[in-house]
């Protein structure tokens, strides 16, 4: 089982992109390009601002999902937000992404909201696989 968790993590980490989808303040579904910081535990770790309309969407509603593609496979993610107040994650942030640096230029930064998973569970597919008549692979990972 550690074997699937640690193919579905490094598969999304891999990823320059991620497409994250929310629940919008209006009920509908919002999609947005997104990238993972880094794995805590067996848990892929985001960020955003809290003044952007993804952090408002996920404090109204923290059931997400997010989709990884690359060529004939993809993992899909669903689970519930949980926020990460710790100072030293935010500055683990930080140090991750120099995107995230130039924009928030400190861990101790209020505007920065750093977020895990909890309830996860991972869909790995291949198209190959579907042509050979096999299921998805599933796993839950926190």
């Amino acid at each position: 089982m550690q074997d699937l968790i640690t193919e579905v993590l490094e598969f999304v980490q891999d990823s320059e992109v991620q497409y994250f989808a929310t629940v919008g303040m209006d009920g509908k579904p919002k999609l947005r390009p997104v990238q993972m910081m880094f794995v805590e535990g067996n848990s892929p770790v985001y960020c955003t601002g809290t003044g952007k309309l993804m952090y408002q969407e996920l404090m109204h509603n923290p059931h997400v999902e997010i989709c990884v593609c690359e060529g004939h496979r993809w993992v899909r993610i669903n689970g519930c937000v949980k926020w990460l107040k710790e100072p030293a994650v935010k500055q683990k942030v930080i140090e991750q992404s120099p995107l995230v640096a130039s924009i928030y230029h400190s861990a101790d930064n209020p505007e920065l909201a750093a977020f895990t998973l909890t309830s996860a569970q991972a869909v790995m597919t291949d198209l190959r696989d579907s042509v050979a008549k096999q299921k998805p692979k599933v796993v839950t990972l926190c």
